[in-house]
């Protein structure tokens, strides 16, 4: 399939040089599906890709580091007129706040609803996207329900902001899978560092993880000193094969 991804920002909520968090999944070195899309997204995309829109987001959670590129997304569709609309793929519990905090995105925009701009799919537990299959599982930050990960079995699995999981990594994801995960240098109740990911996982599941969200170039230095791998900007990342087979844009 000659699936990668490739980080189009890597920070914290706090730390925009790095970009905040978002990740580009690619088909053949395409642009295939994107995952989250802060204040920064859009711009990182364009400058990476060399086009205007994605075809394809998926949401991991509500806090605006993560989605608030959503209502530059509807300006931009409203106003350039692409030929298809941009998917949008979003757990469903998620759906009644994500319409209440776009609600009023439209109203000077000569009458168009945000979603006559953005084709909203709502997801239970998973859902196809050009052919393939891809799930979605609660994680645990903040509130319960409130942020979700993204599983493409045998590719990878997208954590999104989250204290450790090792109920879900240890027992849903297969041995070819690579993790990407949340990790700052010290944890916090809604956010995992190296400590906890350390106590909290096997070998097998920490051999296969890359590690984002970090809170600056030295935080992850330090990171990567206790034996994890840091993805860094930019990075392409090559799924399902050893992580020795990586390329770097």
């Amino acid at each position: 399939m000659d699936f990668s991804a490739c980080f189009l920002g890597v920070g914290s909520a706090r730390q925009s040089s790095l970009g905040h968090a978002c990740c580009l999944i690619e088909k053949q070195q395409r642009p295939w599906l994107m995952i989250d899309c802060g204040p920064d997204s859009l711009a990182r995309y364009a400058a990476f890709t060399h086009e205007t829109l994605p075809a394809a987001v998926f949401i991991t959670h509500l806090h605006y580091d993560h989605m608030a590129g959503l209502e530059q997304l509807f300006f931009q569709c409203c106003l350039s007129r692409p030929a298809a609309m941009p998917t949008l793929y979003i757990a469903a519990a998620l759906v009644p706040q994500l319409c209440h905090m776009l609600a009023h995105t439209g109203l000077a925009e000569g009458g168009k609803n945000v979603w006559d701009c953005l084709q909203l799919v709502p997801v239970v537990d998973s859902f196809w996207h050009q052919g393939q299959r891809l799930s979605i599982y609660p994680v645990r930050h903040h509130q319960a329900g409130s942020a979700f990960a993204l599983h493409m079995p045998g590719l990878f699995f997208f954590t999104g902001d989250t204290r450790p999981i090792p109920e879900i990594l240890h027992h849903q994801v297969g041995a070819t899978e690579t993790i990407f995960h949340d990790c700052s240098l010290k944890g916090n109740p809604s956010h995992s560092g190296v400590g906890d990911l350390l106590y909290e996982y096997d070998t097998r599941v920490l051999s296969r993880m890359r590690v984002y969200h970090y809170g600056s170039l030295q935080e992850a230095d330090k990171i990567r000193a206790q034996g994890l791998q840091v993805v860094r900007c930019q990075e392409r990342i090559i799924l399902g094969i050893s992580s020795a087979q990586r390329e770097w844009v």
